[in-house]
């Protein structure tokens, strides 16, 4: 029997009944949804096993009421009590018609502030910056900034003052120090005019790209962790950088500072590394690598391996991109525990591939470590309390959440929008650090169902 969806209005309170007839192992099953005017999605569900009378008719069991169901040639559905009569909760005639989601897709990513250039300084400056170099060297908000003034400043370091941008930075020439932390900063470009600079700290902030910085000889230590960089190799065009911190970014690939024998510390955790082995033999970088956190090269190599052998034995290349997704999904839903603590092995994905076990992050990693090694483009997406996943099937974005969907007999947290993602307890995020995911995908995906498009 093929699978099909009824809804059906109550007249009531304005809720809808979803029935869904599957055939299951040779066996029929039938499972009502129930969902309320402005709720998430289905909110709870009723499920019984049936047997099949003859084509058309099936007998439903439960253990306190029995049901009749008779699909009609024109695709209606008529439930019945055992005595053939309209009479019970979900008894009625139901209507086939398409599923009825309907999604916010009105959503609208909030813009970054402008820059805004400050009334009170001798050269062209953004005002956040100019307030916060006021308020860092204990000035009065409506102090002159002098060129002279500026070009004196040793060291500048800026927390939670939401910067806009660093337009005027280079007016700070003898600058050896710069840490900003949680700002709107996308462009570091002007940093490269800073040539004294030694300390450049820059986090939690929009960073999507590491210039050229090659003529910052003086330059020892660049750490940019919790931005949006994805290419590694301008650390490369660094002359004398020796500590360097990009965790939590979206780097994926480390062959391009292989050869690096200058970095003593490389920070990297919290990246979605893909190529571990192809740095095997490079001492230089392997040393940098372990030196840097808890977890040692050798850990980031054995989670790699284990993703590899995951993903070859759970899709292959006939699948959709789709039922990669759903299998991979799967596979976290069943393999991982929920368990806190033990934090003393921070590869990416160690706790959930190699461990069986974590919190919401280690859920998420697993999921993206699995999702990219089988050739998906996927993320984690972080709020205050919480981590799922972005996911890119077919062209589109969507978001999934395996922890949520944990001992669901339906996922609901499977392919959903931003719009729609952001009404939902814990999972309310800064949209602009991610992809946005305008469209909801229309299926409902049974947890025990075979993998299909």
């Amino acid at each position: 029997m093929r699978k099909m969806y009824y809804l059906r209005e109550n007249a009531g309170d304005g809720s809808t009944y979803a029935f869904h007839v599957r055939e299951n192992m040779g066996s029929y099953e039938a499972v009502f949804f129930e969902r309320y005017p402005g709720c998430f999605d289905y909110i709870s569900s009723f499920r019984y096993l049936g047997t099949l009378i003859d084509n058309d008719t099936i007998m439903l069991n439960s253990d306190c009421e029995e049901y009749i169901v008779d699909i009609g040639a024109d695709d209606s559905i008529n439930i019945k009590n055992v005595n053939n009569e309209y009479e019970g909760y979900y008894c009625g005639i139901y209507k086939k018609v398409d599923v009825d989601r309907v999604f916010d897709l009105s959503f609208k990513v909030p813009e970054f502030p402008e820059v805004v250039l400050d009334d009170n300084c001798e050269v062209e400056m953004d005002a956040s910056l100019a307030k916060a170099i006021r308020g860092y060297n204990n000035l009065s908000e409506d102090a002159y900034l002098t060129r002279e003034y500026l070009e004196s400043i040793y060291d500048l370091r800026i927390f939670e003052d939401k910067i806009t941008s660093l337009k005027g930075v280079s007016a700070l020439k003898d600058l050896h120090v710069l840490m900003i932390s949680s700002s709107y900063i996308s462009d570091i470009s002007e940093v490269a005019e800073l040539v004294n600079l030694e300390c450049l700290d820059i986090a939690w902030s929009y960073i999507n790209q590491i210039p050229d910085f090659s003529n910052l000889i003086n330059l020892n230590e660049i750490r940019l962790p919790m931005n949006l960089i994805e290419d590694i190799s301008p650390i490369n065009k660094i002359p004398n950088v020796k500590y360097v911190d990009l965790s939590s970014n979206r780097i994926k690939y480390l062959e391009p500072v292989a050869d690096n024998n200058f970095i003593i510390s490389l920070g990297i955790d919290s990246n979605c590394i893909l190529d571990f082995e192809k740095l095997e033999g490079k001492t230089s970088i392997i040393d940098a690598i372990s030196a840097s956190g808890l977890s040692k090269y050798e850990d980031f190599i054995e989670v790699e391996k284990k993703a590899k052998e995951i993903v070859a034995n759970i899709t292959d290349e006939s699948m959709t991109d789709l039922q990669k997704e759903i299998a991979i999904h799967r596979y976290i839903i069943e393999n991982t525990e929920y368990v806190e603590g033990n934090y003393n092995k921070t590869a990416y994905g160690y706790r959930t591939l190699i461990l069986h076990e974590g919190v919401c992050g280690n859920y998420a990693e697993g999921f993206a470590l699995l999702a990219c090694h089988a050739g998906l483009d996927a993320g984690v997406i972080c709020s205050d309390t919480h981590a799922f996943n972005y996911v890119n099937i077919s062209g589109k974005y969507y978001i999934c959440d395996s922890l949520w969907d944990e001992d669901r007999y339906v996922w609901k947290f499977f392919n959903r929008s931003t719009g729609e993602i952001l009404k939902v307890d814990d999972h309310f995020y800064d949209v602009r650090r991610y992809p946005v995911c305008m469209e909801e995908m229309d299926m409902l995906i049974y947890y025990d169902e075979m993998i299909q498009d």
